[in-house]
């Protein structure tokens, strides 16, 4: 015997039956009134059983970017360390995950990092570790410091370990390791084969580019720990970059950001293409008749004969909310910018959301059955650049559920038409000025001690060297001016000419001193002049030893050029004061406590045409009336001292002043003035007799003559002390 339901439980049944059948008949009345014959209520339940099984079935996509330290499976593929730590990254700021350690997990093997870091961000992911010890049960140590893996955005990835052993010896082949190589471990008799997979690259489920820097594996189902995996990192490939369509017809994406259709039929230039019929299986898309064209000042057209995008295949999908349906479209774009959406043909329109909808409005916006807005449709979309162009979209519609495709049909970038200006007629060019005549010379010095300019190379000499390099032979005959003579310790060189200085007057001096005075020493003195620079130069420099204007420099050089003049120095000592290698500011001076010198580096003075600087410029006219000026480029000549007058008595000093000509700019070197004694300018105002070591320096006079004299006035004091006694002795006697 069946027993009955209870009366409550039929009426239950009974509404809940009714209930099926009004939303059935519901459904059926709405579509039959839009557009098509009737359909049966239960297609549109199974229609919406589809619907949730799309929405079921569609997974949150994981994150972009991700990394982590350690993690270990056991021989069934469980897990025995979760992936610590671990940073993942999908938007936002950069995730930084951090653990101090990890330890054994068994007895018997050993399992141990220190310093692990892993770090994710929208460039990449990183993981470090800062050491690990690992050994599997039976099998041989496996050890590490420094352990770094990385990968970017661009899809590179790097991996590298301060150091890599197995079993104490180095396992590490800088060669292969950018791009993976494994290491067989001794093979257990128990527990089989062992291998480490060093830098090893890989593609996960999502496509992500995934790197392992070091993975050790043991044989599926042998040991307890089956598979390490230390220092992975996992980056999405960014989407390479696309030359964007001026014209295109259709275009479909997925929720996800997916082309499905990426822009078809397209234009990158002007002209037309046509693509008579084209579908897509998922979802079912299919259009025909699509054609774009374009011309030169920027006008486009685009039309569409049908589009139909229907997710639900049974026999009344294309009248479900879902179907998005597109007949008889087309997109006018002026060489203005300006855009018409039209549908002209007596069987155009658009159906969405399960209705025929007002193709005249800009905006439509579909609700579900609890108005909520669920997609929307837009006309004449018009979106401005970056770049400054406007993209022109005919019919742009979106599925706000995020459960299907969205579609652009009809996509024109517009830009305004390039007009060519007219080009500003070029300037005639004009040559380089040369600089103001100028006169360059490494050393001269007045006062007790005199030395003419050394190495002067003077404009006329410039001048001359830039005809000579004009010349046919102007290498072989390049204006490279020697001087004649120095002084007795000096000795005259010049570099053959060569291209680096072709068109430039050059001289140069071995050694420069003013003589057994012993104040004044330099090396290495040259000078150039050309039409855009001049440079003055001492390879070492010594001034007034022992004294405190005692100066001490090498390398001192000077360049002036249009942009204006610098000075540098090897380094050396003012006074005691250290002066350091490199670029010396303009005037600097160092004063000296107690004396009315100054010296000063890089004196610049005047300005345009009378613009002039001196690398070392010693001045003491208050004092001794000495002035040295060092690697110096001037706008006016420099004065030639004049040695004083040594005399011309017996052991009288004499002084070379040197020679040179006007034409070649020549007429350095030195000459002494007498001689003076070592240390002759004392220390702190301590007077020379005090202060020198060495007799003192022959005056030039001869002590002959006094001798003499001295000589007859003791013979005539003689003779009269004789004549004197004698009248005595007469005036005695009588």
């Amino acid at each position: 015997m069946i027993r009955r339901t209870s009366r409550s439980m039929r009426l239950v049944t009974a509404a809940a039956l009714a209930g099926m059948l009004a939303l059935g008949f519901t459904a059926t009345a709405a579509t039959t009134a839009i557009a098509a014959p009737a359909a049966s209520g239960t297609s549109t339940a199974s229609a919406t059983l589809v619907e949730a099984a799309a929405k079921t079935a569609a997974t949150k996509s994981g994150p972009a970017n991700s990394a982590f330290g350690v993690q270990m499976l056991d021989s069934d593929g469980g897990t025995l360390q979760a992936s610590t730590p671990l940073a993942d990254w999908t938007s936002g700021d950069t995730v930084t995950q951090n653990a101090a350690s990890t330890g054994d997990l068994y007895k018997l093997n050993t399992t141990r990092t220190e310093g692990l870091v892993s770090r994710a961000a929208s460039d990449g992911a990183r993981s470090t570790i800062a050491s690990g010890t690992f050994q599997l049960r039976d099998r041989v140590p496996v050890t590490f410091t420094g352990l770094t893996s990385e990968c970017t955005a661009d899809g590179s990835s790097t991996v590298s370990f301060d150091t890599l052993t197995v079993n104490g010896v180095d396992a590490l082949d800088p060669a292969r390791i950018a791009t993976g190589y494994t290491v067989d471990l001794p093979v257990s008799s128990t527990w089989g084969a062992t291998k480490l997979y060093i830098g090893e690259r890989t593609t996960d489920a999502s496509g992500r580019s995934q790197t392992t820097a070091l993975r050790i594996e043991a044989e599926a189902g042998s040991s307890e720990i089956w598979r390490v995996k230390l220092g992975q990192v996992a980056c999405t490939p960014a989407a390479p970059a696309t030359t964007p369509a001026l014209v295109s017809g259709i275009t479909v994406t997925a929720p996800n950001g997916t082309p499905i259709v990426a822009g078809e039929p397209s234009l990158t230039a002007s002209g037309t293409k046509t693509d008579a019929t084209f579908s897509a299986p998922t979802p079912p898309i299919a259009a025909k008749g699509v054609t774009v064209s374009r011309t030169d000042d920027s006008a486009a057209k685009v039309l569409i004969d049908s589009f139909t995008q229907v997710p639900d295949t049974s026999s009344v999908g294309e009248y479900m909310w879902s179907a998005f349906r597109v007949y008889g479209l087309a997109l006018d774009v002026a060489a203005d910018g300006s855009s018409v959406v039209s549908f002209p043909g007596s069987n155009s329109g658009l159906f969405v959301n399960g209705v025929w909808i007002n193709t005249g409005t800009d905006l439509y916006t579909g609700l579900d059955a609890q108005g909520t807005p669920r997609v929307t449709v837009r006309f004449n979309e018009r979106v401005a650049q970056p770049d400054g162009s406007v993209l022109i979209t005919a019919v742009h519609y979106t599925d706000l559920t995020g459960t299907y495709p969205s579609v652009a049909l009809g996509t024109v970038r517009w830009s305004a038409p390039s007009t060519v200006p007219t080009p500003d007629p070029e300037p005639t060019p004009q040559p380089d000025s040369p600089l103001p005549s100028r006169y360059a010379y490494a050393l001269s010095a007045s006062g007790p001690s005199v030395v003419s300019p050394v190495a002067l190379v003077t404009p006329d000499a410039a001048a001359a060297a830039a005809a000579s390099a004009k010349a046919p032979n102007a290498v072989a005959n390049s204006d490279v001016v020697r001087p004649d003579t120095a002084s007795s310790e000096t000795a005259s060189s010049a570099a053959s000419p060569d291209a680096a200085t072709l068109g430039a007057a050059q001289l140069e001096v071995a050694t420069v001193t003013d003589g057994v005075a012993g104040q004044i020493s330099a090396t290495g003195a040259r000078a150039s002049n050309a039409a855009d620079t001049a440079t003055a130069q001492v390879d070492s420099l010594t001034l007034y030893p022992g004294s405190s204007l005692e100066v001490s420099l090498s390398n001192i050089r000077v360049a002036l050029t249009k942009t204006g003049a610098t000075m540098t120095t090897g380094g050396g000592t003012v006074d005691g004061q250290t002066i350091p290698a490199g670029e010396i500011a303009p005037n600097t001076v160092v004063q000296l406590a107690g004396r009315s010198a100054v010296i000063t580096l890089n004196l610049q003075k005047g300005a345009a045409d009378g613009f002039s600087v001196t690398g070392v410029d010693v001045n003491d006219m208050l004092g001794l009336g000495a002035r040295v000026r060092v690697a110096a480029i001037t706008a006016d000549a420099p004065d030639v001292p004049t040695p004083v007058d040594p005399g011309t008595g017996p052991g009288s000093g004499s002084g070379s002043p040197g020679t040179g000509t006007p034409e070649t700019g020549s007429g350095s070197g030195s000459g002494s003035g007498g001689e003076l004694g070592n240390g002759a300018i004392g220390q702190n105002f301590v007077s020379p007799q005090a202060s020198s070591t060495r007799p003192l320096a022959d005056t030039g006079m001869s002590t002959a003559p006094l001798a003499l004299a001295a000589a007859l006035s003791v013979l005539a004091l003689a003779t009269g002390a004789g004549l004197l006694l004698r009248r005595r002795r007469r005036l005695t006697a009588s």
